[in-house]
């Protein structure tokens, strides 16, 4: 986990694909499972194993400074999810837990914007159990609520002019 105690606006991060790094690999799994530990650790292994390809996706992106991983956020593709068609997804945003709260989870998601812009994409959509109004401030826009893995979500949708 990080050291780092910087103040706000010392948190300037660079944004790495995973497949760079794949040495991250495990403290991004340890990461999820703390947030949403109902899934399995080899579960979740495996599914970002096919981030480690150097495909424009699936990709997660890492936060780093010094070295120190601060962050990951991931954008991936589903065929069907909430009643959409195909289309790309913003998932598994978490920050270190000792960094949350100074900022850096906006940082993520407007670095995963960037990269879906820079692959062309005109939006991208998320699905949000309990940071509804953290992304509404991100300009995202709350489409509907639907029940996923047994919890209330609310499925938010980001648009940008191309």
């Amino acid at each position: 986990m990080p050291s780092c105690q910087s103040s706000l606006s010392e948190l300037q991060p660079e944004f790495v694909s995973l497949a760079q790094l794949p040495h991250r690999l495990n403290q991004v799994v340890d990461w999820h499972q703390q947030q949403w530990p109902q899934e399995s650790a080899d579960q979740r292994r495996q599914k970002l194993q096919s981030h480690l390809k150097g495909d424009s996706f699936p990709i997660t992106l890492l936060a780093l400074q010094n070295d120190e991983l601060l962050g990951a956020v991931s954008l991936v593709q589903y065929r069907r999810l909430g009643g959409l068609s195909p289309s790309y997804w913003l998932a598994n945003a978490v920050v270190a837990p000792n960094l949350r709260r100074r900022g850096l989870g906006a940082k993520l998601v407007i670095a995963a914007e960037a990269y879906a812009r820079q692959h062309n994409l005109s939006e991208l959509y998320l699905y949000a159990t309990d940071q509804v109004r953290f992304y509404e401030r991100l300009q995202w826009q709350p489409l509907r609520q639907k029940t996923f893995k047994g919890e209330l979500a609310t499925i938010m949708r980001r648009r940008w002019d191309s």
